[in-house]
């Protein structure tokens, strides 16, 4: 009976002391700390890095409601010697207008709204275009002096409206610019980036962010988070493996190898007075 207590009571402690290792392993373990993105800015130096948040519907509900004074302000992203720069503008409205010089002659694009808009190419030397589209230009990428690409889309208060990707080239044997169109989007386009390095364009809408391939045509829809409504993205760009957006009140990052999303707030409270 004595030899089995013993054994019961050894039994018993070697259990515990598992207990107590595994606990004390348990409360060992550090969280992952918080992404954060290095960030330069001319106008608020001391802006040295933001820190990504969880993000809050309720927060995001509070954005423009009456009372709040940085309705007219928002966040704006650029690369600046392979670093990610940002500006807060005030009562920012995108380009209207779009023109790019090309082989025999040059391109003129407006957006105007919910009007419509319009792009035309005129010839060298002439006053009267040639309308390439009546819908309006919400971009304009010359990647040569005889290949472009145009966004160009209507804009819908109820539907968020639609957009499309064409690529305008010169008809072989002519000097005619012609399109075709690449891809259709969902929702009017917001902001874009021509990557260089990869061919492609990264193009944010009302309704999603489209990556589409300019050697094969491909259009890829990239995940977007589920507050994406109350973004209003003003600007893209792509960095380090990155796509970053600027918006309303932050950055928003879309890392493309693990197709995370990352939401760093801008607390203009701190940055801006008023």
């Amino acid at each position: 009976m004595k030899r089995f207590i013993k054994k019961f009571i050894s039994l018993f402690l070697i259990v515990a002391l598992i207990v107590c290792s595994s606990s004390t392993f348990l409360s060992c373990k550090q969280e992952k700390a918080p992404e954060t993105i290095a960030v330069n800015s001319v106008i608020y130096p001391q802006m040295s890095e933001l820190t990504a948040v969880e993000p809050k519907i309720d927060v995001f509900q509070s954005w423009g409601v009456m009372g709040d004074p940085y309705i007219p302000y928002s966040v704006h992203v650029d690369t600046e010697k392979d670093s990610l720069r940002l500006t807060v503008k005030k009562n920012y409205q995108p380009p209207s207008a779009h023109a790019a010089s090309v082989n025999y002659g040059y391109f003129v694009g407006a957006d105007l709204g919910e009007f419509g808009g319009f792009l035309k190419f005129f010839k060298d030397g002439e006053t009267s275009g040639t309308v390439i589209t009546e819908d309006n230009c919400y971009g304009l990428v010359k990647v040569n002096s005889s290949t472009c690409y145009l966004i160009a889309g209507r804009w819908n208060v109820q539907t968020s409206g639609k957009s499309a990707v064409y690529k305008l080239s010169v008809k072989p044997g002519s000097s005619e610019w012609v399109s075709e169109k690449l891809a259709d989007l969902q929702g009017s386009a917001l902001a874009y980036t021509y990557s260089r390095d990869e061919d492609c364009l990264y193009i944010a809408t009302a309704k999603m962010l489209a990556r589409v391939s300019l050697s094969d045509n491909k259009l890829t829809k990239l995940p977007v988070p589920g507050y994406w409504n109350y973004l209003h993205v003003n600007s893209v760009v792509v960095l380090d493996g990155s796509v970053y957006m600027g918006t309303w009140r932050g950055v928003v990052e879309y890392d493309l190898s693990t197709e995370e999303t990352f939401w760093y707030p801008v607390d203009f409270a701190k940055y801006l007075s008023e």
